[in-house]
């Protein structure tokens, strides 16, 4: 039973990893893509 309750903890920490990650990554290219757009004004 510890085992299975281990391997979730950890695939919930895996998942929280993956989006901290991926809105991060959106943020950047929110930026970015704004940026781009206030140069070619």
């Amino acid at each position: 039973m510890s085992v299975v309750f281990g391997s979730l903890v950890i695939l919930l920490v895996l998942l929280e990893e993956i989006y901290l990650v991926t809105t991060y990554g959106m943020k950047l290219i929110y930026k970015f893509k704004q940026q781009n757009k206030l140069d070619m004004v």
